[in-house]
């Protein structure tokens, strides 16, 4: 099996109980935390009277469910503000104690509001780095992953080398930690694949052995600085099939060795829908599972750091062959 497991994002707190019986009686196998509206945070630091709250609830569905979580969308370790560096270990904090499988990481971006952005990137990739190795042995104590998400940028969604698959397949080969891979976030990498001009498939193909995690959905590939669900523009988190996108090609010719779950990061007013979500998401993973084939991994080629980074991604053509068994992959 090519997946570990399929979830379901669960975008709040509001009625959890319910939509949590949801998920697990349409069979998923995993729920996923988003941040939006638990209050698990305040200051950088956990609020424990609100993750007891919550927590009491997750644990009425031990033995239905297990969990991954998204770690806050605010943290961005490109910023040297001390506060980030405790949303890290507040989020690891709180994933262990919801024993979470996955945490999920937004890449560092170029934020307006950010505290130290003369630097160039390549240093702020390398802070990055650092902030999650040092990291890495606290998710390692209960067999959790730390995952770095795909990504694309518009409009308030500040810009990150990692709207280029190939720049972040070579972070987490840099950091070449067992614990640190790829969250494969399909809707955005649809978006930044017709904005940047590269192929949705060949990265989907690329990307595969280093993935840790997916976060399942689609849209119209129509970049925009917000979401306009009437106009087909934005990033829609419309499930599976509902898009514009065909996934049978991509998945056909990847090979997920760290067997991610397939969580699917729907917008809760299609949790109505979660049977026929999941019928297609086993569809698609059946595919993917009877035609995928071992292979090397293409990654830039660079000596001891991320190639320079632009607006042409990452520089040089000359590319790599590195065996897919040998990067950064879970036990």
């Amino acid at each position: 099996m090519p997946f570990s497991g399929f979830g379901c994002s669960v975008d709040n707190a509001y009625k959890l109980a319910d939509v949590l019986a949801g998920i697990a009686d349409a069979g998923f196998s995993h729920a996923e935390i988003r941040p939006l509206g638990w209050d698990l945070w305040a200051d950088g630091k956990v609020n424990h009277r609100e993750l007891a709250r919550h927590s009491s609830v997750l644990e009425q569905f031990t033995g239905q469910l297990s969990y991954t979580m998204h770690a806050p969308y605010d943290l961005n370790l490109f910023d040297d503000d001390d506060r980030q560096a405790r949303i890290l270990r507040s989020s690891v904090e709180v994933a262990r104690a919801l024993g979470a499988e996955v945490i999920v990481v937004h890449p560092g971006r170029l934020e307006r509001y950010g505290s130290n952005w003369s630097a160039p990137m390549t240093e702020l990739m390398a802070r990055e780095r650092r902030a999650l190795l040092e990291i890495a042995d606290k998710v390692s104590s209960w067999d959790g992953l730390l995952a770095l998400e795909t990504w694309f940028a518009a409009g308030a969604v500040a810009h990150s080398y990692a709207v280029w698959p190939a720049n972040l397949a070579r972070q987490v080969a840099l950091i070449a930690h067992p614990r640190i891979g790829v969250c494969l976030d399909t809707g955005h990498l649809q978006l930044s694949a017709r904005w940047f001009g590269f192929d949705f498939d060949e990265a989907v193909r690329m990307l595969a052995p280093l993935v840790a995690h997916v976060h399942f959905h689609e849209n119209f590939a129509t970049l925009a600085p917000r979401t306009r669900m009437e106009l087909g523009q934005g990033d829609m988190h419309l499930p599976p099939g509902w898009g514009d996108r065909s996934f049978s090609k991509a998945l056909a010719g990847a090979t997920f060795s760290r067997g991610p779950i397939l969580n699917v990061e729907i917008s809760g007013s299609y949790l109505p829908h979660l049977d026929s979500i999941l019928a297609e998401c086993k569809r698609l993973a059946a595919r993917e599972q009877s035609a995928s084939v071992q292979g090397p991994v293409e990654l830039p080629e660079s000596s001891d750091a991320i190639s320079e980074v632009s607006g042409a991604g990452v520089h040089d053509g000359a590319a790599r062959r590195l065996p897919a068994t040998t990067r950064a992959h879970g036990d």
